[in-house]
């Protein structure tokens, strides 16, 4: 399981770009691409480790046999004349906790929702868990815990869980399928009885925010996608939520959700 962070100050990898050309697509002009990827050129100035790293993501083999949970490779997205991600490259081993940051209007947003599949790139690709972020299967291998918590309110804490494991299309039934949500809320805090029946609306703050991450968690996808999983929470709560990250990356390992 890797885990994309969207606000967490953690493991920071290198976003760099490249100077080769991209194939020009509907929705962005020749003249603009080509400004795009002059402004991307880094030329004898790329430093020799990023240019390495560039170098092995572009000869990765796409699908199953790549060594990479996320990759992409000379995505571009323009908003107007913006362009809000000019020829990215992108790769995230499995296993790693990948923090995300930048200032407000750097393009965290709008690689997130690539990856999610809520948007397309202009040019360029992107794959999660060895699919394309256009498969129809992405669902099966990522999960997404976004800003606003995605937890049912009226649904009890075991419900939700139970719920979108089956969404998610986890193959357990019965008995089988509620150890797993069970499972997922000792990990995530939430395992005691009296909460596992508790409304999610009556949850402070904090546990919906750590339901949201078990919702996200539960059947084991390839990616976990987080977007600014601490914002908005006292500081109790924030290292909490970022210790929860770890325990959960721990218990993927050992395939406990």
């Amino acid at each position: 399981m890797t885990v994309l962070e969207g606000d967490l100050v953690g493991k920071i990898g290198k976003l760099f770009k490249r100077s080769q050309a991209a194939k020009p697509q509907e929705g962005i002009a020749m003249r603009d691409l080509e400004r795009a990827q002059s402004a991307a050129s880094f030329g004898e100035d790329e430093d020799a480790e990023v240019r390495a790293d560039r170098e092995a993501l572009i000869k990765d083999p796409s699908g199953p046999e790549s060594a990479y949970a996320v990759k992409v490779v000379d995505l571009y997205k323009p908003f107007g004349k913006k362009h809000v991600l000019e020829g990215m490259h992108l790769g995230i081993k499995p296993g790693a906790v990948f923090g995300l940051t930048g200032h407000n209007g750097s393009g965290k947003s709008t690689l997130l929702n690539i990856l999610m599949g809520a948007s397309r790139a202009t040019a360029g690709q992107a794959y999660v868990g060895g699919l394309p972020v256009t498969s129809r299967d992405l669902c099966a291998v990522l999960g997404v815990c976004p800003q606003a918590d995605l937890v049912l309110g009226d649904l009890t804490v075991e419900e939700n869980l139970l719920f979108f494991a089956r969404v998610r299309g986890a193959p357990l039934r019965g008995a089988d399928l509620t150890h797993l949500a069970h499972r997922c809320a000792e990990i995530i805090g939430l395992g005691s009885p009296e909460v596992l029946r508790r409304a999610a609306r009556q949850l402070s703050g904090g546990m919906r925010r750590r339901l949201a991450i078990g919702v996200a968690v539960i059947g084991s996808p390839a990616v976990i996608i987080i977007d600014e999983g601490s914002a908005g929470l006292d500081p109790a709560n924030r290292l909490g939520i970022w210790t929860l990250i770890g325990r959960i990356r721990a218990a993927a390992m050992r395939r406990f959700c």
